[in-house]
């Protein structure tokens, strides 16, 4: 089991997410289910509902999805407490929830490029068939606010490079690539939930972060970002599969997570909010910021075959965050301290193992 929440540097920056929302107020006395529950973002929105109950007794019922129990114990424990609800699930089922449900967070599903590649049909399927069973629990619980969360990949490749893309600038996605069953699934999971809307007048709200690290991942999740970071810890230099000249918006988790619930507080519903900071960096700036905090090098080396079907065909992906400024959000970590604290958190925990 790893509890994050005992780690000081972790716990400060829940604190510090709950702080951008002034507090847990809007969440008091509700009860949260949350899909994705041990995913780096879901993981992340559960210890910051688990904090406020801990430190500001909030009485937050947080009812936690995932589809193996056993994933849910390795991550919180086994005899969960201070309002934490276990749900072994697959959402590609209907959802039978006794609880009065005030929330749905929709966090689940494959988002690293090696179930892309191994799992294609469940990637796309947990967009569609899951957040139709998702929609319909919100409908049978007198509609309850729906939060999506999405992605910054229904862009597709865009060569629009004048301006970031804001949240009308679409652009292409291969339907007959099999790498394309993620942009693909989170387009009709949108459209999904903006049609369900339409026609059930459930309030759903859509957000599409950006690139997403933190220290909270899991052992199956092989994006570039985690094996640099992973490589720091082992005191190992990085191996950059690429040139590593595409440029991305990139976000720490604490800051994705409080986004995500401001917007759900506070958002317009039927709407899509990119989630991004004013920030941006190559992956290779990145790998070369987190080879710097270990003392270590970047090594370039050419990619396999596996990796090169796991990669985005997307070159430069730089989302504007003017939607969610105007909505009154704002950042409090940058790349640099979220990266730093996202290694010295994990770092502690490898010297746990």
């Amino acid at each position: 089991m790893k509890n994050y929440l005992e780690n000081t540097t972790y716990q400060k920056d829940v604190k510090r997410a709950w702080s951008t929302l002034g507090g847990s107020k809007g969440f008091e006395g509700k009860t949260v289910l949350v899909t994705g529950a041990t995913g780096l973002i879901g993981s992340f929105l559960v210890d910051m509902f688990l904090y406020a109950n801990l430190s500001w007794n909030a009485k937050i019922n947080v009812l936690a999805v995932s589809r193996k129990r056993s994933n849910l114990i390795q991550r919180f424990g086994e005899n969960p407490d201070s309002g934490l609800c276990y749900i072994e699930q697959d959402i590609s089922q209907p959802f039978e929830v006794k609880e009065t449900i005030d929330y749905i967070i929709h966090a689940a599903g494959n988002a690293y490029p090696a179930a892309f590649r191994e799992k294609p049909v469940e990637t796309l399927l947990s967009n569609v068939t899951g957040i139709r069973n998702l929609l319909e629990l919100a409908r049978k619980n007198q509609n309850c606010p729906f939060l999506f969360v999405s992605s910054g990949e229904v862009y597709g490749g865009n060569t629009c490079l004048e301006h970031p893309l804001t949240e009308n600038d679409y652009g292409y996605v291969d339907v007959l690539s099999p790498r394309s069953c993620y942009p693909m699934g989170k387009r009709a999971g949108e459209n999904l939930c903006v049609s369900w809307m339409q026609e059930y007048r459930t309030p759903v709200k859509i957000v599409r972060p950006c690139h997403t690290f933190g220290p909270n991942v899991t052992e199956s999740d092989n994006r570039a970002t985690v094996q640099f970071m992973k490589n720091v810890i082992r005191q190992e230099d990085i191996v950059l599969k690429s040139e590593g000249k595409q440029i991305r918006s990139y976000c720490y988790v604490a800051d994705c997570a409080s986004a995500l619930l401001f917007v759900l507080l506070n958002g317009e519903h039927a709407k899509a909010y990119n989630l991004a900071t004013d920030e941006t960096i190559s992956i290779r700036g990145f790998a070369e910021a987190c080879a710097n905090i270990a003392g270590k090098q970047v090594i370039l080396q050419l990619p396999n075959q596996t990796e090169k079907e796991e990669r985005t065909p997307i070159e430069n992906q730089i989302l504007s965050d003017k939607a969610l400024r105007e909505l009154g959000w704002k950042k409090k970590f940058s790349i640099k301290e979220g990266m730093e604290h996202s290694i010295e958190i994990m770092r502690a925990f490898s010297k746990t193992l």
